[in-house]
C-alpha cells in the first residue's frame, strides 16, 4: 500500500476542509519544491506498518504548510506549520490524543535542523527526517531535477548570491554528520556522493571569472 494525500487524510479521519487548507498552502505561487509534489513523494515512501504511522502522516502533511515567500529566521516556518497543525486538528472532528499532537509538533520542528545530528529524537521523528531528505539519495539526474526546483524557489526568496553561500554551508554541514540517515542505511552512500558533487558544482560556479589577458 502506498499513501496519497487523499488516502493519508482518509486514514487520519480528516475531512475535505483540511484537504482544502493544505491544498491552498502547497499551491502558493512561490513554491517550486516545497509543494504538493514534495508531499506526494514523501507519502509514497511511508511504510504503512510503521508503529507511529498517524504521527508520521500528519507530520508529512503539515511540515511545510507554512512557507514564507520572504526570508524569515531559522525555524519560523516550521514553528508556524506546527501551530497550524495544532489549530487545525483541534478544530477538526477527529479525536487526537495529546501524545500524538506532541509527537507531530516535535517532528515538524525537527525538520528545521537537518544539518544537526538529532539522535535523541523519537524514532518517528528520525523516520520523518529521513524521508524529508530522501531526494538526496536519488540517482544523480533525478536528484538534480529536484535540486533545481529547490534552487529556483530559494533564489526567489534569498537572491542568487545568498542562496549559493547558504546552500554550500548547509550541504557541507550535512556532510560533517556521522550519518545523513538515521534509519534508511541504504540511502547513505549515494546521498553523500550527490552532496559532495553538488558542493563542488556550487563552489565552481561561484568563482569569479578570470579577466581576459
Amino acid at each position: 500500500m502506498s499513501f496519497t494525500i487523499k488516502t493519508a487524510l482518509n486514514h487520519l479521519g480528516y475531512g475535505v476542509d483540511i484537504e482544502n487548507i493544505l491544498t491552498n498552502s502547497y499551491t502558493e505561487e512561490h513554491r517550486k519544491y516545497h509543494d504538493l509534489d514534495h508531499i506526494k513523494d514523501l507519502l509514497a515512501l511511508v511504510d504503512p506498518t510503521f508503529p507511529q504511522l498517524n504521527s508520521v502522516l500528519s507530520a508529512i502533511l503539515f511540515h511545510d504548510a507554512v512557507y514564507n515567500s520572504k526570508p524569515v529566521p531559522t525555524g519560523f516556518n516550521e514553528a508556524a506549520s506546527a501551530a497550524l497543525y495544532v489549530m487545525t486538528v483541534s478544530g477538526s472532528r477527529r479525536e487526537v490524543d495529546a501524545e500524538e499532537v506532541f509527537q507531530v509538533v516535535e517532528i515538524i520542528n525537527a525538520t528545521a535542523h537537518h544539518e544537526k545530528d538529532q539522535i535523541l529524537l523519537s524514532e518517528a521523528a528520525q523516520y520523518m527526517l529521513d524521508l524529508d531528505l530522501s531526494s538526496f539519495a536519488l540517482p544523480w539526474t533525478l536528484y538534480r531535477l529536484k535540486d533545481l526546483r529547490v534552487e529556483e524557489e530559494m533564489i526567489s526568496i534569498y537572491g542568487e548570491e545568498l542562496f549559493r553561500k547558504g546552500r554550500v554551508l548547509f550541504l557541507e554541514r550535512m556532510l560533517t554528520r556521522d550519518r545523513l540517515f538515521y534509519i534508511h542505511d541504504g540511502w547513505e552512500d549515494l546521498a553523500r556522493d550527490n552532496l559532495e558533487r553538488r558542493v563542488a558544482m556550487l563552489k565552481e560556479t561561484s568563482k569569479p571569472l578570470a579577466l581576459a589577458g
